[in-house]
């Protein structure tokens, strides 16, 4: 008897077949019957959201908004006439050089990090693709899951989407996997794997705005419950902003912890932290300094680097703190991390010295002076594919070009005219003119960091000498001659 995910995969073949998913007007109203049963649901789902996740009800309200906009967006963005018109070019001799057509099944493996949008923002982005969809969704005693498997079921056609309970593969070529907690080396080729394991890494250096920049990772790292994978794990300061640093880091992080201890009690017991438990865990071995602690998070500062390079993904309310002495050695510290490329590099500093630490950071993004509150919402990005961290997957991850032709290109109306050409000489005249290059704009150079460094320093070392020289020659020239 075929398992339930080979009978997902053989059902939702038959509509890949029937050719539904390639009519634009079905694609947006399944995301239109989404976005009102989304609405219809959304008191029970922001309540399922907090009890499962121990999440603010404001968090939760920010999830479910962002859930909202990356389907009303998928919906808005699908033109049913101009998919019509790119359809019909070839029957008007034109060429459809911008056609695309759905891979065909879509199987999703989300996150427990913000589930809701973990699971719309690629379902959503799939359909509107012109894909079914799988969603593995584990047996558990949450709440939300069971809730959006029948938000989905009473929103879609059932011939489009299929939940299964154990992780679905299948040998057909037009399947593409989402895998949320993917590895950090990657997967197949057709699998989009959020690297959920790498460290998200943050520098500030002494010409940044420390309080804000204090305020911004404290606020991201405590988000969420901690959760996020574009937290900030690790925190590098300049050792002549340190002081100055962990003092504000100290006054946001006490204020945070103090009002999730207000609501401490009312949380399920799961998402409680123990503190003799939980915020003494592997920081009583040499190389950790607690700065503070509470049951309900810390923050620690790492004096051994041989401890830093062996950090782990931190998913708990707790940041750790480590100093480095100039931009290359916390370049040196980051990129020698043996968790490999970093997901994310935070960069707070003057806004070239930004530029400086994002362009040698070995880092997936780079985010110079911000934290936007978007990208703690949802998966990582899935590593080496075009993505976006407001949408997390765009809709052409999930589709591929088919273009079609029906004009002759350029290039074979050149190659036609070489071997019309009725002799030798008169293919050689072709060929001369078409390889001519246009003229070309005059160089302009451009002073680097590296340049700048190197003018600089000779002015330091030469300035100097040249004014000596300068003043000897002066007074000996107006040395008086003596007889």
């Amino acid at each position: 008897m075929p398992s339930p995910s080979k009978r997902a995969f053989t059902r939702l073949q038959e509509t890949v077949t029937d050719g539904r998913l390639g009519n634009s007007f079905f694609r947006r109203e399944q995301l239109y019957r989404l976005y009102n049963g989304l609405q219809q649901e959304s008191v029970a789902i922001q309540d399922a959201t907090v009890r499962d996740s121990g999440n603010t009800p404001a968090e939760a309200l920010v999830q479910l908004h962002m859930a909202f906009s990356i389907v009303k967006s998928l919906h808005n963005q699908i033109k049913p006439n101009e998919d019509l018109e790119v359809e019909y070019r070839v029957s008007k001799a034109q060429d459809a050089r911008d056609y695309r057509i759905g891979v065909g099944i879509v199987v999703i493996s989300p996150q427990e990090h913000t589930f809701l949008y973990s699971v719309l923002a690629p379902l959503s982005a799939a359909i509107a693709a012109g894909n079914a969809v799988i969603v593995v969704i584990e047996n558990s005693l949450r709440v939300l899951p069971p809730l959006i498997t029948k938000l989905l079921r009473e929103s879609l056609d059932p011939g489009i989407f299929e939940t299964v309970s154990t992780k679905a593969e299948d040998e057909s070529i037009n399947v593409v996997y989402v895998n949320q907690n993917g590895a950090a080396d990657g997967g197949k080729s057709n699998t989009l794997d959020s690297p959920s394991s790498s460290l998200t890494i943050a520098i500030v250096d002494r010409s940044a705005d420390i309080e804000e920049a204090a305020e911004s990772l404290i606020n991201a790292r405590f988000a969420f419950n901690g959760t996020s994978p574009y937290a900030p794990d690790v925190v590098l300061v300049n050792e002549f902003a340190k002081k100055e640093f962990l003092r504000a880091v100290l006054k946001h992080a006490l204020e945070h912890l103090t009002e999730d201890c207000d609501g401490e009690a009312e949380r399920p017991a799961r998402h409680r932290r123990s503190r003799n438990e939980v915020t003494t865990e592997g920081l009583t071995q040499k190389g950790f300094q607690t700065l503070i602690s509470r049951s309900n998070g810390d923050v620690v500062e790492i004096a051994d680097r041989n401890v830093l390079a062996k950090l782990s993904k931190v998913r708990e309310k707790r940041l750790f703190v480590h100093s480095f002495s100039s931009l290359e050695d916390a370049i040196e510290v980051a990129n020698g991390l043996e968790s490999g490329r970093s997901l994310a590099a935070y960069a707070f500093a003057d806004w070239k010295t930004c530029k400086y630490l994002l362009q040698f950071l070995d880092a997936d993004i780079g985010l110079a002076n911000i934290v936007p509150l978007e990208i703690l919402v949802g998966p990582a990005l899935p590593r080496g594919h075009d993505a976006d961290i407001s949408t997390r997957y765009r809709a052409n991850l999930f589709n591929r070009p088919r273009q079609l032709y029906s004009k002759k290109p350029t290039l074979t109306l050149e190659l036609e005219e070489i071997l019309k050409a009725p002799n030798i000489t008169a293919q050689k005249s072709i060929i001369a003119r078409h390889w001519k290059l246009d003229q070309r704009e005059p160089v302009t150079h451009i002073l680097g960091y590296f340049e700048r460094g190197l003018i600089l320093g000779s002015i330091a070392v030469f300035l100097p000498v040249v004014l000596g020289l300068g003043t000897v020659l002066y007074y000996a020239v107006r040395q008086p001659v003596l007889l």
